[in-house]
């Protein structure tokens, strides 16, 4: 075609060159696009084999194992950049070097995990149940947890939110007494404190390795477990003795686990609203595990608790197993357990909360009003106004005149009168 005015056919383009032109027919333009577009293809599928060649050789040479969290997160977010950029170009998924980076993604996890699961062992064998003091950036990071974890932009600059701070220790800073969670106080020990900044690392990375989501919370409710079984050992099983060099457990260390296990199912609860949001609906089944946990910690709890009355039933036994009914009142084993149980009261009044303090100290009158009653049996003295049922009165109401002032606590009113009813 030479002149503007003639029509140009359809099937043939011009290619201008210069002051030259040259035509070709348009079926042989779009072979010569598709053919590009193979090339184009081609090319890509030769890159994704190189880099995963590249990866391998490093594999062996054992330099990803010594990446730092923050580096291997950055190198995860290059890979998966370039492999859905190249899937926009050529419009086919390349698999192989996403398939070679979640293997190597499922080994750098699992290194994860066992340092901090190693880490945490150690700071449990070592925890000596004191209340700890609180830095204000375990506050932050706690109220992180509570308030949802943000979710980094995808953007190759974006920092990892991904810390190595499984060597560091608690960040210092202003100091609190306790460690708030939704507006509740807890005093905790100082092991809890460590576990926030790992429950948080976890977290974070489910954002960073999203294609690791239910490979990590299935390490993490690995730690749960850890967590809950190793402080049960040390503590109802008297592990910490050994371990931690305690004299002895105490009902104040007991009171400090309960709160620490308290404290921690509340950001269970939060990791599990963090991993429903990550997971597909048809994974949501798998939720269910954090009930377990859950179920697992309030039974350690209850033990808890059982155990700070057990201790208590021990000594009401001893001491009322040799009371008599004699005068003056009130008696030596009576001012034994009114001083003991005043001592276990300012133990716990400060650590727990008010239900689970009145629970307690209700087990100890049940458990005081059981032995009594059957001492009072063993001895014959009955409800029928004698000198000894007057003796018995009087250390009763001694007995409720000067515990009824213990704060949150009800018992140890008129119910302890209730201990006649054994000759019904």
């Amino acid at each position: 075609a030479e002149s503007g005015s003639e029509k140009q056919d359809p099937s043939v383009l011009v290619i201008m060159r210069t002051e030259d032109s040259k035509t070709i027919l348009r079926e042989e333009c779009d072979q010569l696009l598709r053919e590009c577009f193979d090339v184009m293809c081609a090319a890509c599928e030769q890159a994704h084999a190189k880099c995963v060649h590249i990866l391998s050789i490093r594999v062996k040479a054992g330099l990803l194992e010594d990446l730092v969290s923050s580096e291997f997160v950055q190198l995860a977010r290059l890979v998966e950049r370039f492999v859905s950029r190249s899937a926009q170009i050529t419009g086919k998924q390349c698999s192989i070097l996403r398939s070679a980076l979640l293997v190597q993604s499922r080994k750098f996890l699992e290194n994860f995990h066992n340092t901090r699961k190693k880490k945490l062992g150690l700071l449990l064998d070592g925890e000596r149940w004191m209340q700890a003091d609180v830095p204000s950036e375990i506050q932050s990071m706690t109220n992180t947890l509570v308030s949802g974890i943000p979710v980094p932009t995808d953007s190759e600059e974006q920092p990892s939110t991904l810390t190595n701070s499984t060597n560091q220790s608690v960040a210092s800073g202003p100091l609190g007494k306790y460690l708030v969670i939704h507006n509740q106080s807890f005093v905790v020990g100082s092991v809890v404190l460590i576990l926030v900044n790992m429950i948080l690392e976890y977290c974070q990375c489910v954002d960073d390795l999203p294609m690791l989501v239910t490979d990590l919370m299935s390490k993490l409710l690995d730690v749960f477990r850890f967590f809950n079984l190793r402080t049960r050992n040390l503590v109802l099983g008297t592990g910490a003795v050994q371990a931690a060099g305690l004299k002895n457990i105490t009902t104040r260390h007991l009171a400090i686990v309960s709160r620490s296990l308290q404290a921690t199912m509340l950001l269970i609860l939060q990791v599990r609203n963090h991993f429903q949001r990550k997971l597909s609906l048809k994974r949501q089944v798998l939720l269910i595990q954090f009930d377990k946990v859950m179920e697992d910690f309030e039974m350690h709890c209850r033990q808890i608790s059982e155990k700070i009355v057990f201790i208590m039933d021990d000594l009401i036994q001893k001491q009322l197993s040799k009371w008599e009914a004699k005068s003056p009142t009130p008696s030596q084993s009576f001012k034994t357990l009114i001083r003991r149980i005043v001592k276990l009261h300012e133990a716990l009044v400060d650590v727990l909360p008010q239900d689970q303090l009145e629970n307690i100290f209700s087990g100890i009158e049940s458990t005081f009003k059981h032995h009594l009653g059957t001492q009072l049996v063993r001895l014959g003295i009955m409800n029928n106004g004698d000198t000894r049922h007057g003796i018995v009165n009087s250390e009763l109401m001694h007995f409720r005149g000067t515990l009824k002032s213990l704060e949150n606590v009800t018992a140890f009113g008129d119910s302890l009168f209730d201990v006649w009813a054994v000759w019904r």
